[in-house]
């Protein structure tokens, strides 16, 4: 990620992504001085990403494969304790030599006045896929 060891890095992140991993040991122990900058969204992230203003992003696969898969980016690392199956040569941070898991997850969510049999709904329509 940088080019120089003690070199401070640009890290480019959404308020979703927790940036907090970028202070581990991993990160500490590769001698990289991760300086994180916010984003208001992936959309203004990919932007810059793409368009040079930052040399490294963090934000999750769904948003990112197609952009990779485009060759408009490159995926580094995944975050997870394996390889993402849809990126089997892409290496996890561990095996990249950083000393850091970071899986996140999503979730579906609705309004509390949405009705019950609408949730269900939506449920078996989730589980189904």
């Amino acid at each position: 990620m940088a080019a120089r060891q003690s070199e401070q890095a640009n890290f480019g992140v959404q308020p979703r992504q927790p940036a907090a991993f970028l202070r581990a040991d991993g990160v500490r122990s590769a001698k990289v001085k991760p300086q994180v900058i916010g984003y208001r969204g992936s959309a203004p992230l990919l932007t810059d990403l793409i368009g040079g203003q930052i040399p490294v992003a963090i934000d999750t696969l769904d948003t990112l494969l197609p952009q990779h898969e485009g060759g408009k980016l490159r995926i580094l690392a995944i975050g997870g304790e394996k390889r993402a199956p849809e990126l089997p040569k892409v290496p996890t941070l561990k095996e990249a030599g950083l000393n850091v898991v970071a899986d996140g997850w999503n979730v579906f969510f609705a309004p509390a006045s949405m009705p019950g049999s609408r949730v269900r709904e939506l449920g078996n329509a989730i589980e189904g896929s």
